[in-house]
């Protein structure tokens, strides 16, 4: 890494951040379709128990660190699933 200069590191950032962008922005789309099942059946469309379940599954296996990271972001796309689709 001491050979990559600060911009060539944040060039590598900005794509990554493009890529999160489109998964974000599909993930949207899917619960979309997932919520709109779910009014269709009457059911309850927030479930707690699924967003720990991914929690549990993204976070197996890793440090403490690097869970608590993930819970962070994970828990504000939730936030904002949940008020995209309110």
């Amino acid at each position: 890494m001491g050979n990559d200069s600060i911009e060539q590191l944040r060039e590598e950032i900005d794509a990554i951040d493009d890529e999160l962008v489109k998964l974000l922005l599909k993930r949207a789309g899917v619960t979309k379709k997932i919520y709109d099942v779910k009014k269709e059946r009457n059911m309850k469309t927030l479930s707690a128990t699924r967003d720990m379940q991914i929690f549990e599954r993204i976070t197996d296996g890793l440090n403490d660190l690097e869970a608590d990271y993930l819970r962070q972001i994970y828990q504000e796309i939730f936030r904002a699933s949940h008020s995209f689709l309110e």
